[in-house]
């Protein structure tokens, strides 16, 4: 395994001044603010519907254990059971909103970083990267996420999206790594 100092890269990256040759991508803020707005929007929209179509057509959609609640017959009933579980819906999106707004409010701590060497992603205090010489494959799963197999460590999931266009950096990602497997 070749030696990559990931640490060193990053604290690099933190300071804004990266060397010739260096590319340091930030979190793009529309993926940043995309995370935390959207999964609260659409409990709240698919709750509203729902209430809506139960109340205009006389039937209902729930899970289950709604239906084993109240019974299939007693409509009101479904609608106040399935509200709550939709309201609970909405509090673990809301958890998760609150949770991405660390990107949103400390962005200079997420980014790609790609140098000569290697690659480093940061995400707050979780960084994950490699040399390109230990990379032994690369694939772009749903044209969002490399999917990267290190030699010694298994698989990396970058999620290049979050950073630019995904096929033109999983294309640097992968040219560099076959660049330096063959070198």
């Amino acid at each position: 395994m070749r030696v990559f100092d990931l640490e060193g890269a990053v604290r690099q990256a933190r300071t804004g001044n990266v060397p010739p040759g260096w590319q340091l991508l930030p979190l793009k803020a529309s993926q940043a603010w995309t995370n935390a707005i959207l999964g609260p929007i659409l409990v709240i929209a698919f709750s509203i519907g729902n209430l809506i179509h139960g109340l205009t057509a006389n039937e209902v959609w729930a899970p289950d254990i709604v239906f084993s609640i109240f019974g299939d017959n007693n409509v009101l009933g479904i609608l106040v059971g399935e509200t709550v579980v939709f309201f609970i819906a909405g509090i673990a999106f809301g958890v998760l909103a609150v949770r991405s707004m660390g990107p949103i409010l400390h962005r200079a701590d997420y980014f790609l970083l790609i140098t000569p060497d290697g690659f480093v992603e940061a995400q707050g205090a979780k960084v994950q990267g490699a040399a390109f010489a230990d990379v032994t494959g690369m694939n772009l799963g749903n044209n969002v996420v490399a999917g990267i197999a290190v030699r010694g460590r298994g698989a990396l999931q970058v999620w290049v999206n979050k950073y630019g266009k995904a096929q033109e950096l999983f294309a640097e990602l992968y040219g560099r790594a076959q660049a330096a497997t063959r070198g």
